[in-house]
């Protein structure tokens, strides 16, 4: 893909999750809306691609996604991550969750739970909500249970 025809609407996000991707080390962020403004005049489409950098060259690609995502960080009301993730596990201890691609490109998020410990001990991660960038699906996995 190109970001000449995105350059006004999207910017990329400051976060990168490094993962493998066809057994290839590389680096991921979405990308997010330039303001408010682009916001509202593309929310209705979603944003449509990633970046993808490979990390043994330095060569950044921007993926097109086969269905554009409707959930992500620069989302408003109920389609941003943490909000979204808030109102459908209300008791759950989450801190932010990372963007990744599985090897086919879908976008997701990841969130690890924390459970509390008794007095002053590092809470532990208890689980893993994935939701689906695309349509806001959740599922909640053990932590023996995690897709890779």
């Amino acid at each position: 893909g190109s970001l000449t025809d995105k350059v006004s609407q999207y910017v990329a996000a400051d976060t990168y999750t490094q993962l493998t991707v066809d057994g290839k080390p590389y680096r991921v962020t979405p990308l997010e809306y330039a303001d408010p403004i682009k916001w509202f005049n593309n929310q209705s489409k979603g944003i449509g691609e990633y970046i993808k950098v490979d990390m043994v060259t330095g060569n950044a690609e921007l993926v097109d996604l086969k269905t554009p995502m409707k959930y992500s960080d620069s989302e408003y009301f109920n389609r941003d991550i943490k909000r979204h993730l808030r109102i459908k596990y209300p008791t759950k201890i989450f801190k932010t969750p990372s963007f990744e691609v599985d090897d086919e490109g879908n976008p997701f998020y990841v969130a690890t739970v924390y459970q509390k410990q008794f007095g002053l001990g590092v809470p532990r991660p208890s689980s893993v909500i994935i939701l689906d960038a695309t349509n806001g699906e959740t599922k909640e996995y053990s932590l023996d249970e995690v897709p890779e």
